[in-house]
C-alpha cells in the first residue's frame, strides 16, 4: 500500500515553518523556577560568575540547560553555601585590586609614613 500527497508551495512552506517551531521548542530549557542563570547564581552567592562556572566545572554544582545558556539549581547552590560547618563552605578567592604603578592610596601613604617615622624616631609626638 502506498500513499501519495501532493502539496502546494504555500502548504509546504507552512509545514516547514511549523516543523521549525517544534524543533526550536524542543531545544528550550524547561521552565523550572529552581533553575537560575550563572549570573543570578553569582548574585545569590555573593561571588563572581566565574566562581560559579568553576564550581560547575569542579563538580560542586550540576549544570543544566543548553550549552550557551548554562543554568544551576538554586536549591543545590543554597545547599552548597550552607553546609553543616563553616569550614566546609566553599571559598572564592578574594579579588585583589591593585593600583597602577606609582599610585598609592591615602591609607598606604599614611601607614608607610608612620612606619618611616617609627623607624627613624621622627614623628609628630614631641
Amino acid at each position: 500500500m502506498s500513499l501519495t500527497i501532493t502539496l502546494t508551495d504555500d502548504q509546504l512552506d507552512v509545514m516547514a515553518k511549523r516543523v521549525a517551531e517544534l524543533l526550536k521548542a524542543d531545544q528550550r530549557p524547561p521552565a523550572d523556577p529552581d533553575l537560575v542563570s550563572v549570573d543570578r547564581a553569582a548574585e545569590l552567592a555573593g561571588v563572581a560568575p566565574k566562581t560559579i562556572a568553576n564550581w560547575v566545572s569542579g563538580g560542586r554544582l550540576t549544570r543544566h540547560g543548553v550549552p550557551r545558556k548554562p543554568l544551576v539549581s538554586r536549591a543545590e547552590l543554597l545547599a552548597l553555601l550552607a553546609p553543616a560547618s563553616p569550614s566546609e563552605r566553599p571559598r572564592a578567592r578574594a579579588a585583589v585590586r591593585r593600583a597602577p604603578a606609582g599610585v598609592f592610596s591615602l591609607e598606604a601613604r599614611r601607614s608607610s609614613a608612620g612606619a618611616t617615622d617609627r623607624q627613624t624616631g621622627a614623628g609628630g609626638a614631641t
